[in-house]
């Protein structure tokens, strides 16, 4: 009997394979950013709808808007992809900049560990990313030591940094932030012509955003609830009562009115939530989750911020003093709860919805903070109900506020005379920026709506690297600080293990950089460039001497004018260890159908 060799197909992909696939997505997508990376780099059009009557033509330079709109028609490739855009998104909302430097650093250094000599993933990929987040941490505190804090003048010059060389969009910049101090918090939207319009509102800014974003209410991507009810729990709901008072707003105020849909608009801040307390809060969300994001003004006004901790605890009371809220408190003895519930003290499910609520005119969060615009006892109102201003028509703040204001700057001042408590004087410095927080709307001008999107899509980057460095601390650009960082990993790290990934992360810093300058210039003198930095690199680790930084392409010199906030070459490190922890552990892919596996 002969024997009949017969070809067996599967849904199953092997590791390898999986490999090169992902190998090669990375550099799909790193080489099309690399065209648009930096003031020499060029837009990318980028076409919408399916017909002629449809057609809307983008022309963009963001790095996360190429990415998300690169399709491919493998399950495989697609699925990678989706992985990376979503990952990379974290960057946008924490330091705009940074998505083209994640995935063209994410392709250099997973193609450095596929063909390592020194590093197999086959064997224990777990201990890989274990070693390579280790060494990240390593460079993440080395790059952290040398911020510095954020003046004016550097405002200005990472606004220009950040919209690629646009000296009117950067002046803009620094015209808000000279005009509302370095706690301004701005929106970004545009204007309906040529024209750019600032908008201004008081409030409070808190370090939290929305819980979930199935709360997102408008085509912006924000929830934004208009004169709301705001309950303020100060402690957590992880207790049967905290969880009926919890439970009897969300119903009173939204559940019972999902048929005549007469709601009252509800803001729920609490420090946390027990995720195993609410049904009600689960079937809620599930509700709200039904909604396709073209019909998200029709979901209900609520809006639940917890998961707050640190400096935002804190700030919790300031929020609630200023909305006139009063706080919500856990009682541990029943006793003492029924004593202050017949006082008035506490509430009852029964008066919880309508005695216990403090009001602003609005209050919005997206995915990282949460903004409360003009609270209800934040100024001082006339005989008709409208806020008063003084003589320079300033609004006129109240007692409460100023009373908040005047305690927080005593703190900072005694504790600064004392020379003590540093991360306290921090803490209450952000508390104070938080309280003086104005927030401006800069609607973007331009001839075409395409022309409006593209410098939208610049101020942006602008304005959340800016806000970053204004809180967080001021360093170079341009990957400078990663690549110093790594360099001098390289050197003084005592630990062998982790010797193979910091050569890999230098590796990868120098050719993305080799990149970006060769978008201006030509191979020689791009080589003569990086040597210049290699050189100056190698002067500040070994004699601790300043360094002159980055080249800035626009002008030719090494000036010191590229800045970014020092937390930039972190948050885009925090993001290729994603990339990079994804793709090394998984060593093989099941897809959904085996005539899909067209890759064995």
């Amino acid at each position: 009997m002969n024997n009949v060799s017969t070809g067996m197909q599967s849904n199953l992909v092997s590791g390898n394979v999986l490999h090169n696939v992902q190998l090669q997505v990375l550099r799909d997508l790193a080489m099309a950013i690399m065209k648009t990376m930096g003031p020499a780099g060029s837009n990318t059009l980028i076409l919408k709808g399916m017909s002629s009557d449809m057609l809307i033509a983008d022309y963009t330079k963001d790095g996360n808007q190429l990415v998300k709109h690169i399709k491919y028609a493998g399950p495989l490739e697609m699925s990678i992809q989706t992985e990376i855009e979503q990952i990379t998104r974290s960057i946008e909302k924490l330091v705009g900049d940074g998505t083209s430097t994640a995935v063209v650093m994410a392709y250099y250094i997973f193609d450095q560990i596929l063909n390592s000599t020194d590093i197999d993933i086959s064997k224990n990929p777990f201990e890989i990313i274990r070693r390579f987040k280790t060494a990240v941490e390593a460079v993440k505190k080395r790059i952290m030591k040398r911020k510095r804090e954020c003046t004016l003048e550097d405002i200005g010059k990472i606004s220009y940094i950040s919209t690629n060389g646009n000296a009117e969009l950067a002046a803009e910049m620094q015209d808000i932030y000279r005009g509302y101090g370095m706690g301004v918090f701005i929106d970004v939207g545009t204007s309906v012509d040529e024209n750019s319009y600032i908008r201004s509102h008081d409030g409070l800014v808190l370090d939290v955003g929305y819980s979930s974003n199935v709360y997102i209410n408008t085509q912006t991507g924000v929830s934004h609830i208009s004169k709301p009810r705001i309950y303020v729990f100060q402690d957590a709901i992880d207790t049967p009562e905290m969880c009926a008072m919890f439970e009897t707003i969300l119903n009173t105020n939204i559940i019972e009115h999902l048929n005549d849909r007469k709601y009252v608009p509800t803001v729920i801040v609490a420090p946390r939530i027990s995720r195993d307390m609410s049904g009600l809060l689960r079937k809620l969300l599930g509700y709200l989750g039904q909604f396709p994001a073209e019909e998200a003004t029709q979901k209900p006004p609520i809006l639940v911020i917890t998961n707050i901790d640190g400096i935002s605890v804190n700030f919790m009371d300031h929020i609630s003093q200023l909305c006139g809220c009063k706080m919500i408190s856990k009682y541990i003895d029943p006793a003492i709860r029924k004593e202050h519930q017949e006082k008035g003290l506490a509430p009852t499910l029964d008066n919880i919805c309508d005695e216990w609520y403090g009001e602003a005119e609005a209050v919005e969060s997206d995915s990282t903070t949460s903004k409360f615009i003009n609270p209800s006892k934040m100024f001082v109102l006339d005989e008709d109900g409208m806020i008063k201003v003084d003589e320079n028509d300033e609004p006129v703040y109240s007692n409460e506020y100023n009373a908040i204001v005047d305690y927080i700057s005593a703190e900072i001042k005694r504790l600064t005379e004392t020379g003590e408590h540093s991360g306290a004087i921090g803490s209450l410095k952000e508390q104070l920026n938080a309280m003086k927080a104005n927030m401006v709307e800069y609607l973007v001008g331009g001839l075409a709506v395409s022309d409006r999107n593209s410098a939208k899509d610049l101020v942006e980057d602008a304005v959340l690297n800016c806000r970053s460095a204004a809180k967080n601390g001021v360093g170079y650009g341009a990957s400078f600080e990663g690549y110093l960082a790594a360099r001098t990993e390289m050197k003084h790290n005592k630990d062998e293990r982790l010797a193979p990934y910091f050569k890999i992360m230098v590796n990868a810093y120098e050719k993305f950089m080799k990149g970006l300058y060769s978008s201006a210039y030509e191979a020689d003198e791009v080589n003569t460039i990086m040597s210049k930095i290699s050189e100056d690199v190698k002067r500040t680790i070994d004699y601790n001497s300043a360094c002159d930084g980055p080249m800035n392409i626009v002008t030719g010199k090494y000036d010191g004018t590229v800045l970014t906030s020092i937390m930039t070459d972190g948050t885009v490190l925090d993001v290729i260890s994603r990339i990079i922890m994804i793709m090394v552990t998984s060593n093989q892919a099941v897809l959904q159908a085996p005539n899909l596996n067209t890759y064995s």
